[in-house]
């Protein structure tokens, strides 16, 4: 695996190759204890409060990042070629604006100048739409001032801290509000299995909600 934590441009190609020879030489034992990191991570961290989970992954976010978001070393080794080729460059700053033409897609960045694209691909970024409680029920998305509803650790939703837990679950980006990292294969599938589990059974009361439990 090859590592992508962010950091500024400039040194973003040396960071990739040392990466990539490291991880060409089997020198990246951390690969071998990252899905059990996560799934200790989610089991633990969903049982704390809201305040003690943020302080505790502030704290480790670098950490996180760099050992958990990474990509497959061939592809490290395919875009090390590209940037070495010259059929590959990594731009300074985000695009300010992007305009479609009538056969082309203009790109204005920061410092006002402008450069044509035949193709722009958008493939980053993890936004997570908001959940609001609202006089009828819930919104997920934008445009609702409401209070954010609390999700239970068997992932239920709770419009008010004295109110019962609904028949709503939260899954997918939306669970992330109670498990710290939903957003790779697994920790998605864990949640449904969570959820399914208590469906299929017609009942919450004996449902094992921790992801821990669940075997995929």
């Amino acid at each position: 695996m090859f590592d992508r934590i962010a950091r500024p441009w400039q040194g973003v190609v040396e960071l990739g190759g040392a990466d990539t020879r490291l991880a060409a030489a089997s020198h990246v034992p951390w690969q071998d204890i990252v899905a059990e990191l996560i799934d200790l991570i989610n089991a633990h961290a969903s049982r704390w409060d809201a305040q003690s989970r943020s302080a505790v992954l502030g704290r480790y976010k670098q950490l996180m990042s760099r050992y958990i978001s990474a990509i497959l070393l061939r592809n490290a080794s395919l875009l090390a070629d590209y940037l070495s080729d010259g059929r590959l460059r990594i731009a300074p700053r985000y695009p300010q604006h992007i305009e479609p033409q009538a056969d082309e897609w203009m790109v204005r960045w920061p410092d006002g100048s402008t450069q044509p694209f035949d193709h722009i691909v958008c493939a980053a970024g993890y936004r997570v739409a908001p959940m609001r409680s609202t006089p009828t029920g819930l919104r997920i998305g934008h445009g609702s001032d409401g209070a954010a509803p609390e999700v239970l650790e068997d992932l239920r939703v709770r419009f008010t801290p004295e109110g019962p837990a609904e028949r709503v679950w939260a899954l997918g980006a939306c669970a992330g509000a109670r498990y710290p990292i939903v957003n790779y294969l697994r920790t998605a599938a864990q949640p449904a299995a969570v959820v399914a589990r208590q469906v299929s059974r017609n009942s919450t009361e004996d449902a094992e909600p921790r992801m821990e439990r669940i075997s995929l």
